[in-house]
């Protein structure tokens, strides 16, 4: 220390421009380093979210969450397997021992999930990895005085794509979404009066509304597939619908009940200082 001491005040220049020198890589260094607010992590964890609507919770048990138990119950890696099932809803989550191949445990839990012959009714389930570098970076509300279905029309054909095209954007939701809906009133008096039932109302619209195969045209060794269909354009094609018959000719939707296009309930609520608005993250 003496040494180093003695040659510093010997060369007082060339210590102050080694000082000057050290502190500009320092103060170089420290506005160059990067700050994550969530740094990348891997958390050994896989999450199986299905839905089955209308459920109580003992069916959700014993027909979706603990055949999924059972199922990934072979995964390689598996530490714990710990679930939530509540009306309608099942949450399964598979814990890992660190070090295990995370990529390929949620491509084994969902191969093996996606093989369940689920009862009907359920949905598809949601297999997925928790990773903080998902959380929303920028939130905003989109606000205004329409209708709230059009106001979701305009946000996903015109907000969406646009950040959708920013560059880094990895993904863009939106919340408070509401979609249009038809609502056909069934007027009992009218269908009293032409002699329909709900039965053939029914019948109708899930018949006149199909997609299906219809084989194959070939044509210069080539095999083109075809389909039918017959899709409902409008309200007028509803109400325009034969729904049964009458001395008088075909009964059509129109006479015995009121179509309108209307709202569907939201399947989530987003609100802004108190006004209905569509969340975007």
């Amino acid at each position: 220390m003496k040494f180093i001491t003695e040659i510093a005040v010997r060369n007082r220049t060339v210590t102050v421009l080694a000082i000057i020198l050290v502190l500009t890589a320092g103060v170089t260094a420290y506005n160059s380093l990067r700050v994550e607010l969530f740094p990348e992590i891997e958390f050994p964890l896989v999450t199986v979210s299905t839905a089955y609507p209308s459920a109580n919770p003992d069916a959700v048990v014993r027909d979706v969450t603990a055949p999924i138990e059972r199922a990934i119950s072979s995964t390689a890696g598996l530490e714990s397997v710990q679930t939530t099932t509540f009306e309608g809803n099942s949450i399964v989550l598979a814990t890992f021992t660190y070090g295990t191949d995370m990529a390929a445990a949620e491509t084994h839990i969902s191969a093996v999930v996606n093989d369940i012959p689920f009862v009907n009714g359920v949905e598809e389930p949601t297999v997925g990895r928790f990773n903080p570098d998902q959380f929303p970076v920028i939130q905003f509300s989109v606000i205004s005085d329409r209708d709230a279905a059009e106001l979701r029309g305009i946000v996903q054909s015109r907000v969406l794509p646009a950040l959708s095209d920013v560059e880094g954007i990895l993904q863009v939701q939106a919340t408070g979404e509401v979609e249009r809906r038809v609502q056909i009133t069934v007027d009992a008096d009218r269908l009293a009066q032409n002699n329909v039932s709900l039965f053939q109302i029914s019948n109708s619209l899930r018949e006149n509304n199909v997609s299906l195969p219809a084989g194959a045209i070939f044509e210069g060794g080539q095999a083109v597939l075809a389909k039918t269909t017959h899709t409902f354009d409008s309200i007028d094609d509803l109400k325009n619908l034969a729904v049964g018959m009458s001395e008088s000719g075909p009964v059509f939707l129109g006479d015995v009940a009121d179509v309108s296009l209307g709202s569907a309930a939201p399947r989530s609520i987003s609100r802004t200082n108190g006004k209905p608005s569509v969340g975007v993250t």
